[in-house]
């Protein structure tokens, strides 16, 4: 499969429209935030965080902004639908879970979980069947997260779950996207999903953010992405 359709993984609208479906795709948009607040590991559900203003176009671009002012891990899944509001909310402070309550109070539909330092985010309460997709990873030693994703996105099992899932990648890749790279990571190789693969991604390369987003069921051509990278506007 040519490395120029990509994978978008998680909330987000990096889609690109493909053979008539509709995705939103932030390439036009100029990177907007700088590096994160903090520095060292990422916060936990208790920790505290100042007031922040959160804007975004969509939730994806909320929950990255989130991420990165935030410091926190968070993977995405969700469905993309025409029409979705946009995200954009004043918060005060408190702590990490006072703030992703704040979020889910203005985005309807969404929920969010701890999960050993990591927050998942689901729409509608539901795994996307790609992000549940079992690898068997040979491992990365080295590499960056676009060797990373260029990788996934030329695995078998990607690539037999797309076919056999009549979708199509939609992702449109932008330099932009990869300009807080902290540099190569090793990961073991072994058994596991595209999401564990992703989280490993986002908190060994310190851009703590990953999503996997599918086209709304009720547009005639399913397209499906993986983002393990930070952009926004």
């Amino acid at each position: 499969m040519a490395l120029g359709l990509c994978i978008y993984v998680s909330l987000g609208g990096a889609l690109a429209a493909q053979q008539g479906a509709e995705v939103a795709t932030p390439a036009a948009q100029p990177a907007r935030l700088g590096p994160s607040l903090r520095h060292g590991p990422p916060l936990g559900i208790t920790d505290t965080v100042g007031a922040l203003h959160i804007r975004g176009f969509t939730a994806t671009e909320a929950l990255q902004d989130i991420s990165r002012m935030a410091d926190v891990v968070i993977g995405l899944e969700a469905t993309t639908h025409r029409g979705d509001q946009r995200v954009e909310f004043d918060f005060s402070g408190g702590t990490v879970a006072d703030l992703m309550n704040a979020f889910v109070a203005q985005a309807p539909g969404y929920q969010w979980q701890a999960d050993n330092g990591i927050i998942h985010v689901f729409r509608d309460g539901e795994h996307l069947p790609l992000a549940d997709l079992v690898l068997d990873y040979p491992g990365a030693s080295d590499k960056t997260r676009l060797d990373i994703w260029e990788g996934l996105h030329n695995s078998p099992e990607y690539t037999a779950w797309m076919k056999s899932s009549q979708c199509y990648p939609g992702e449109r890749l932008h330099p932009m996207f990869f300009h807080f790279d902290r540099g190569p990571i090793d990961i073991p190789p072994g058994k596991m999903t595209v999401a564990q693969l992703l989280d490993q991604v986002a908190i060994k390369t310190g851009d703590g953010f990953w999503a996997v987003l599918q086209s709304d069921p009720s547009n005639p051509v399913c397209t499906v992405g993986v983002i393990d990278w930070s952009w926004s506007f």
